[in-house]
């Protein structure tokens, strides 16, 4: 899912070959155990707190996680709730 969102959105944006094919490189992430794990856990936390996470941000949150990376996102609300992740805001310049 975060896969297809990431090209999704590259696309919609209009990023040429070269731009995409930088994305792929530094972007693509493949599920395993551990990721899978993390995605069930953080679905079930949400779920459990009466918190709305969604299949496709829980996907998201999960991958930043496993990567300690910093989520960059428009819509902070929709991360805010998840112990550990840090998010960054995304600038509309």
């Amino acid at each position: 899912m975060s896969i297809a969102e990431m090209r999704m959105g590259a696309i919609a944006a209009g990023w040429g070959v070269r731009r995409r094919t930088l994305l792929e490189q530094f972007g693509v992430v493949y599920a395993d155990d551990v990721l899978c794990t993390s995605w069930a856990t953080l679905r079930a936390d949400a779920r459990a707190a009466r918190r709305s996470l969604s299949p496709q941000d829980a996907w998201i949150a999960a991958t930043a996680l496993g990567l300690d990376a910093p989520l960059a996102t428009n819509n902070r609300s929709d991360f805010s709730h998840i112990q550990k992740l840090r998010l960054l805001r995304i600038s509309a310049t």
